[in-house]
């Protein structure tokens, strides 16, 4: 939710009769009006014709208070919420409390707004006393090892937590998300037999280079069910993070924690939503159709995809980054390929193949890309980087794109993006990674496309108007 926004003040002095006593809230009641508009701001009003000599107390979620005859609010998510209010005269304030409740209809959100939190299949609870850490390790405005602990602020709500963060953390160190943390216990258990749809809204006051947010097991370097950087945030803009089918892991007691380090400072950030449920039981929502895409037009004069491409690959053993004797298989029919991995690897960039082309990219250009891929066995963690080759063949920075993804044995997904920006990159590599595969794995890569955005194949891309 948005900060409150203040229409007009209380009165500097109390006219009317008091009778030497505080007010009776209930006294005042029919002065309350509270209209839910369109836009999701709530405005609340007290009628001075029927409340003459008081002035309102309004209590927002036990804790935010504001004494303004009217003010507004904006309510990002849908919901049930509710106000206590108390009136004050000069002898004081009421003993008793009105209680009004409201609805808002729809959660303000561009495009998917997740799963549904009220469905009898929502696992989500909190158990425990939150952890959380909030510090810089350097940050040139106030020096080294600052720690923020006593200045952290967090409060839970009806729809989930909302976060203060007053001083800004460094957003130029690696593992910056981690300088403030929140990291919330369950007692959920997850079942490496099943599959599980997550979603979570993140609301940011101030604009944020992104958010990291895992679902993982309690202990140091613990199993992930679930890690992922946001895209980048635009003030009191919500997005919703989610994933569905994401194949289980044996875990006990599941934490969810939540890297928004490297904020501004005075950041307001609001988590609501949280979502996890297993993906057999429907809940009856209808999933976006950026998962049903079926990318691009192979066949366009549009493509850019070269007809001949270079590779190179890197396979390494399990427990070292040492390579393997055994060699990825490769085999290529025209813009299809495919990829068999003889042996396991253990971590990602283990299993990775390097596709080398000659294209150039700009800064001033976006650009879309489209593949279908499918392996024979689950993959949990495949990953695509498209960036510069340099000149031994790496791929370096710049980097036009790194996304994670899993595979289900047997099933299609479509990796694909639209209108990225591009960069200045004169030699552009296509990297495949399928590091923590299993044994045997075989991958196909098909019906590759690269484009401008600007060349329209006459595809139709969800959330396109």
């Amino acid at each position: 939710m948005a900060a409150v926004l203040a229409v007009s003040c209380s009165p500097d002095k109390f006219d009317g009769p008091v009778d030497g006593m505080a007010p009776i809230a209930k006294d005042y009641e029919d002065a309350i009006t509270i209209n839910v508009t369109d836009s999701n701001y709530v405005f609340f009003t007290i009628d001075q014709s029927k409340a003459q000599g008081v002035m309102p107390i309004w209590i927002l979620d036990k804790s935010s208070y504001c004494s303004d005859i009217t003010f507004s609010k904006l309510f990002v998510i849908s919901g049930d919420y509710s106000i206590d209010v108390k009136f004050a005269n000069k002898n004081g304030m009421s003993d008793d409390i009105v209680t009004k409740q409201f609805t808002v209809e729809k959660t303000k959100i561009d495009g998917f707004a997740g799963f549904k939190p009220k469905s009898e299949y929502n696992l989500w609870q909190q158990e425990g006393d939150v952890i959380y850490e909030y510090k810089t390790w350097y940050n040139p405005e106030v020096g080294s090892g600052e720690d923020y602990a006593s200045l952290f602020e967090y409060k839970t709500k009806a729809t989930g937590y909302e976060v203060s963060l007053p001083k800004a953390t460094a957003a130029d160190q690696n593992w910056g998300e981690w300088q403030a943390f929140l990291k919330v216990p369950t007692s959920i258990k997850t079942d490496k037999s099943k599959r599980y749809d997550f979603s979570i809204i993140l609301t940011s006051s101030q604009d944020h280079p992104g958010i990291i947010v895992s679902l993982e097991e309690p202990v140091s370097d613990g199993a992930k069910l679930f890690n992922v950087k946001t895209p980048e945030l635009k003030a009191n803009e919500p997005i919703c993070i989610y994933k569905s089918r994401i194949k289980g892991k044996d875990i006990d007691n599941i934490l969810l924690s939540l890297g928004f380090g490297k904020n501004k400072a005075n950041t307001i950030l609001n988590i609501d939503n949280i979502v996890l449920k297993e993906s057999n039981n429907d809940d009856g929502t209808e999933l976006p159709s950026e998962l049903f895409f079926k990318g691009f037009k192979v066949d366009s004069e549009f493509n850019l995809w070269p007809a001949e491409i270079e590779t190179t690959q890197s396979y390494c053993k399990e427990g070292s980054w040492d390579q393997m004797d055994e060699r990825i298989g490769f085999k290529q029919t025209g813009k299809n390929f495919e990829l068999t991995f003889p042996k396991a690897t253990d971590a990602q960039w283990k299993a990775l193949m390097r596709f080398i082309t000659n294209l150039p990219t700009v800064a001033s250009e976006n650009y879309d890309f489209s593949a279908k891929i499918t392996a024979n066995k689950d993959v949990d963690n495949a990953t695509l980087k498209i960036a510069q080759i340099n000149e031994e063949g790496a791929d370096k920075a710049p980097e036009m794109f790194v996304e994670s993804y899993s595979l289900e044995a047997n099933v299609t997904k479509v990796v694909w993006f639209s209108a990225k920006p591009g960069a200045d990159i004169s030699k552009l590599g296509f990297v495949f990674d399928f590091g923590g595969n299993e044994e045997g794995t075989i991958v196909k890569i098909e019906d590759i496309v690269f484009k401008k955005t600007s060349d329209d194949d006459g595809t139709k891309v969800p959330g396109k108007k």
